[in-house]
């Protein structure tokens, strides 16, 4: 069931969610709720990464500058 992936000099930086139609962002918790509450069509959250330092952006959301 591989998910597509993008990777920068070896190391992998974004993921797509295998649960949610997401990508996924290495980020604060802090940071993932702040968006969420900003624009939750936008940021969303999958209940088993919870606590994890992960910022899921809705498929066709994605802003090309926001993620650089």
């Amino acid at each position: 069931m591989g998910k597509s992936g993008a990777q920068g000099h070896g190391k992998l930086w974004t993921w797509w969610s295998p649960y949610v139609d997401a990508a996924i962002f290495k980020g604060l918790v802090e940071e993932g709720e702040m968006l969420m509450a900003a624009d939750p069509e936008t940021f969303v959250l999958q209940d088993h990464y919870a606590s994890h330092s992960l910022i899921f952006v809705a498929g066709g959301w994605i802003d090309q500058d926001w993620a650089r």
